[in-house]
Order: C-alpha cells, then sequence, then structure tokens
C-alpha cells in the first residue's frame, strides 16, 4: 500500500488524511526501531557533550572531552519549542550553501504528503509535529536514526546518515 501511495505522489496525487496518519505511524514505527539500534549499539543518549562542526560535518560524542563517537549527519531543521517554530535546514542562512543543499531532499515532504507547508521555510510545528516531521524527514533521507541537540532555547534536528565508535 505504502509503494502504491508513492506511486500515486509522483502523478502529484495528495495523501488524505487517514493515508497520511498511516505513514506517519509508519514512519514513527521505522524511527522507533532504528534509536533503538543506535542506543543498544552505540548508546547514544548517555554521552557528556556533542559537537558539531559544519566544516566537515560531522557530529561528534564526548566523554571527559575524548570523542567516542562520530556521525555523519544531514541538519533537518531548527526548533523553537516556546514559539513552536521550525525552520528547515534547506532555509537556514546560518548553514553553509552545502549543508542546505543536502538537506533540500526534505522538500520531497511537501510532494510525498501534499502538505505545502513542508515547502515552506518556517512552519507552525508543536512538539508532536516536530516529532512526526522529524520521524517522516529520516525516511525521506534514508538515514540509520536521529540526534536532537540543544542550542540554547532552540533544538537542531540532526539525521545520522552513518555512525562510528572511535
Amino acid at each position: 500500500m505504502i509503494i502504491l501511495m508513492f506511486a500515486i505522489k509522483v502523478m502529484g496525487y495528495a495523501m488524505n488524511e487517514n493515508e497520511l496518519n498511516e505513514y506517519m505511524k509508519l514512519c514513527s514505527k521505522e524511527l522507533n526501531q532504528k534509536q533503538n539500534d543506535i542506543v543498544k549499539n552505540y548508546a547514544l543518549g548517555s554521552y557528556e557533550n556533542w559537537k558539531y562542526d559544519q566544516d566537515t560535518e560531522k557530529l561528534t560524542f564526548l566523554n571527559q572531552g575524548k570523542v567516542i563517537l562520530i556521525c555523519d549527519v544531514i541538519i533537518i531543521a531548527s526548533w523553537l519549542e516556546e514559539k513552536e517554530d521550525w525552520l528547515w535546514g534547506w532555509a537556514n542562512n546560518s548553514l553553509s550553501e552545502d549543508l542546505r543543499k543536502k538537506s533540500e531532499r526534505l522538500k520531497k515532504l511537501s510532494t510525498i504528503t501534499g502538505i505545502e507547508d513542508f515547502s515552506e521555510k518556517h512552519m507552525q510545528a508543536d512538539k508532536d509535529l516536530a516529532e512526526e516531521i522529524a520521524a517522516m524527514s529520516i525516511k525521506v533521507l534514508n538515514a540509520k536514526g536521529l540526534y536532537v541537540a540543544p542550542a540554547g532555547k532552540s533544538q537542531i534536528f540532526f539525521a545520522i546518515i552513518s555512525i562510528r565508535k572511535i
């Protein structure tokens, strides 16, 4: 059924509410499985610090100043909870052009779902919607998982493309 929905999307068909709910459930289920694997295999979420380097496009996790994990990532978005503001990575001018281009694949969400807001630079998103968008983004990017990093009052949503222990 999902394959049929993707085939229909290519022809410009928008998902109805039931199809969208099923798609979001599927994406959330897949993300939960991926997150469980990452926590089990890499103990993601247990490290003292994280650091992101725009030049190398690497997200690193550290304990006592020592790098433990290195991840190749794509920035999905930044999200400001108090304003419920979602800013797509492809629209974030504080990111390099290369980083924005990698995130542009997420514009497909608008085509897949028929939701035009997914092609807008900013959108309103409460916590539940932010989590649903993140799950759909992980599916579109065929990522291994998600890391949501605190950044002042905002949170940065990273799609983990690859991950390795040091």
